[in-house]
C-alpha cells in the first residue's frame, strides 16, 4: 500500500502518518496541546513550532534527534535509558517523567551515562508534524 508520494524532503519533514515518519529514520512522539489559530505546540518540553495542518487539541509532536538538546540535570525532566556512539555523535533514548520516549542526537563530545538524569529541550526552529493523540 502506497502510503505517501512525494519528496525524500517531504516524507521525511512532513509524513502523513506515523508509519511513514517511522519508516523514515528515528522518530519519538512527544505529547502536547495545539490550540486552535497557534502554530505551536506546548509540551512539557517547551513550545514547538508545527506545520500549518488542521490537528488541534491533544496532539502527538514529531520529533527526529536533531530537534531536541540533552544535557545532564539532576533536576531535569528524564532519565536516559540508553546511549549509543555513532562516531560523530551519540544517540540517546531517554524516558520523560511524563512516560514519552525521546531519542535525541548531540556531539561526540557531550557524555552522558546510561541512569543520568538529564535536562530536554526542544530546539529545533522549522515546523514540526503533527498528529492527532493516539
Amino acid at each position: 500500500e502506497l502510503a505517501q508520494f512525494d519528496s525524500p524532503e517531504i516524507c521525511y519533514s512532513q509524513p502523513t502518518n506515523r508509519f511513514v515518519a517511522q519508516f523514515l529514520g528515528e522518530a519519538s512522539f512527544l505529547s502536547g496541546q495545539r490550540k486552535v489559530d497557534s502554530n505551536m505546540v506546548s509540551t512539557h518540553l517547551g513550545e514547538a513550532p508545527t506545520e500549518t495542518a488542521n490537528t488541534y487539541g491533544d496532539v502527538d509532536l514529531l520529533l527526529r534527534p536533531d530537534d531536541v538538546s540533552i544535557r545532564p540535570d539532576e533536576n531535569g525532566q528524564g532519565t536516559v535509558m540508553w546511549r549509543r556512539y555513532e562516531g560523530s555523535a551519540w544517540l540517546y533514548a531517554v524516558k520523560t517523567d511524563q512516560g514519552n520516549t525521546i531519542k535525541i542526537r548531540s556531539s561526540h563530545e557531550n557524555i552522558i551515562n546510561e541512569d543520568q538524569r538529564v535536562a530536554l529541550e526542544i530546539t529545533t526552529t522549522h515546523p514540526l508534524a503533527v498528529f492527532p493523540r493516539s
